[in-house]
């Protein structure tokens, strides 16, 4: 690793930006050469059709889309929130949907470039994938970013179909199989008075869909992020975990880029890392100019220290600013020893912004000797955290607007919240979440998404949750919002009191809940597990650390004297709230 001269200490804005264009200027000649990874979103000029061709939309929807949105934007059926329509318009979720993209491309322009990876950022949710009528492969989880290598695929004109399985008979028939292997688990359907759908414990979708205790049943279905066609020459970089510590005298940035690459090949690369407001140096990482970075372990983890004077401390909600710093990272990898080849696309960028805090919870023996307190301490400071639990902003993932999530979390700021506890009946909320979650100071307890069932422990199933798990805690992990992980909402209450008759099969079911969320959940997160960072909690409610004596099912998981407990109450009038 080797730094650049970027300026000195006591620079005025423009003499620093000054000083940073001649150091770029002077980086084009010491720094490995290539062009830039190119990026081509499928984003327009999509059509949707039933399975029988009765129902059907022209070439100009665009992404993010779901079939109850697109069909109600054009008035071909009413809003599936008004009156009775999410019981009428069910008939949408028992059909088939395919999503078709006729593109063209210059095969004679991109000859040189060695890969092509088809990205699709989220399906929901069972579905099918088909380039030129060659099947890419199968999706069954809407919380994966799934890539497909069509290097060999592409044509000039090209016909993408995305063929969506309605996901209540996807659930069933998952269920029918556990049933036959005498493997079922609970529970089976919502409350009668829900009007909704069985088995949402078989996909790995957001559970609310199927309906819940405080929404209706909207089954949704489409492609609810974006596709895009990713051009590259041997890998990518696609996250950055920043994770920050602090001594006497500095920060500490702990630094992993992870990159994604399809080849089975090493490779070599060189990282560029700036921080302007921060480092007066730039840094670059070129160890692996000559020694090779395995494919099966693309990541490049380094360490960069900042003198505490340098920094403006980031704080919560009410407790001080919410200071936010730019950095910024430049990948180029190749795959000659003897250096890229000219206009290669090699160069990959990521840019983010995070906030200097340390944040702990705080386990210790209570003063009066029963259990353990529960609190978290944010640089120093034992903190009191108020605020609530947030389910998604829309019942339809693809309406879950940066406008809506903007209000509520405004909202939540003026109501002088400073943690909110993201769901695990929802979604991985998109990034632009987390970012207004820093830049408003609100800190993250963030679930994973399993809620309120027992899970199936497939291997297929448990694959599917460890790619899930991997992706969605690289992406989250820097962000200064991110307070603790839950493995998941209430399941081990719903297990050890019997919630859905559990008991019958009791050891099974233990059996099955450890092997999900301690061998799966809880050992994913440790890519992103650091001494600085609190430890993930198995269940939510739990017994916190109390929790390890009993193998983290607890008889009691909502004992008052340790860990988290659900304190919500029932609706009550407003004369009895007033009392």
């Amino acid at each position: 690793m080797r730094s650049w001269l970027l300026g000195e200490a006591g620079d005025t804005d423009y003499g620093k930006l000054l000083r940073l264009g001649l150091l770029l200027h002077l980086l084009m000649g010491t720094r490995v050469k290539g062009d830039a990874v190119e990026i081509i979103v499928l984003g327009t000029n999509w059509s949707i059709s039933n399975q029988n061709g009765s129902f059907t939309l022209p070439a100009n929807q665009t992404l993010p889309s779901g079939i109850y949105s697109a069909f109600h934007r054009t008035l071909a059926v009413p809003n599936v929130l008004d009156a009775y329509n999410d019981v009428d318009l069910r008939w949408m979720a028992y059909d088939n949907w395919t999503y078709t993209n006729k593109f063209k491309f210059d095969v004679d322009h991109y000859k040189r470039v060695r890969c092509f990876n088809l990205t699709f950022h989220g399906v929901d949710t069972v579905a099918e994938i088909r380039l030129n009528r060659q099947l890419l492969g199968r999706t069954d989880n809407m919380f994966v970013r799934y890539s497909y290598d069509v290097s060999k695929l592409l044509e000039r004109d090209n016909v993408l179909e995305v063929e969506i399985k309605s996901p209540v008979w996807a659930a069933l028939a998952k269920a029918r199989a556990l049933d036959a292997a005498n493997r079922s688990v609970p529970p089976a359907c919502p409350p009668e008075r829900y009007h909704g759908e069985c088995h949402v414990n078989m996909l790995r979708k957001m559970q609310a869909s199927f309906a819940w205790d405080w929404g209706p049943a909207v089954p949704s279905m489409g492609l609810w992020k974006s596709v895009q066609l990713e051009m590259y020459e041997v890998a990518l970089l696609r996250d950055v975990d920043v994770d920050i510590s602090r001594n006497e005298t500095h920060w500490n940035m702990h630094i992993s880029c992870f990159m994604d690459t399809k080849g089975k090949e090493n490779f070599y690369a060189q990282l560029v890392f700036y921080a302007v407001e921060l480092l007066n140096q730039t840094v670059v990482i070129d160890t692996y100019i000559s020694k090779p970075i395995s494919y099966l372990a693309p990541v490049i983890v380094f360490d960069q220290a900042v003198p505490i004077e340098e920094v403006v401390a980031w704080w919560p909600n009410g407790y001080g600013d919410q200071k936010l710093y730019p950095l910024h990272f430049t990948l180029n990898a190749w795959l000659d020893p003897s250096g890229p080849e000219v206009r290669a696309k090699t160069m990959s960028q990521k840019s983010l912004r995070v906030g200097f805090r340390t944040l702990e919870l705080i386990e210790r023996s209570a003063p009066d000797g029963r259990g353990n307190t529960f609190l978290f301490r944010v640089n120093g400071l034992e903190i009191f955290m108020k605020g609530s639990n947030y389910i998604p902003s829309h019942i339809l993932p693809e309406q879950q607007s940066p406008e809506r999530i903007a209000y509520l979390l405004e909202s939540a700021k003026e109501a002088h919240m400073n943690m909110i506890r993201v769901w695990g009946g929802g979604v991985y909320e998109s990034d632009y979440f987390y970012d207004m979650a820093d830049s408003l100071g609100i800190l993250i307890w963030q679930d994973m998404m399993f809620a309120c069932a027992m899970y199936p422990t497939t291997p297929e199933f448990l694959a599917s949750v460890s790619e899930e798990v991997r992706q969605n805690a690289k992406r989250l992990s820097h962000h200064a919002s991110i307070a603790i992980f839950a493995g998941n909402n209430e399941n081990e209450a719903a297990l050890v009191q019997n919630w859905y008759h559990t008991y019958h099969d009791i050891d099974r079911f233990k059996a099955e809940y450890r092997e999900l969320y301690l061998g799966t959940v809880i050992h994913e997160l440790k890519i992103v597990s650091h001494n600085s960072r609190p430890e993930p909690l198995v269940s939510s409610p739990s017994n916190g650390k109390a929790s390890e004596r009993d193998n983290y099912i607890s008889e009691n998981p909502q004992d008052n004297h340790n860990g988290d407990g659900c304190l919500g109450s029932k609706y009550l009038p407003t004369t009895t709230l007033r009392e």
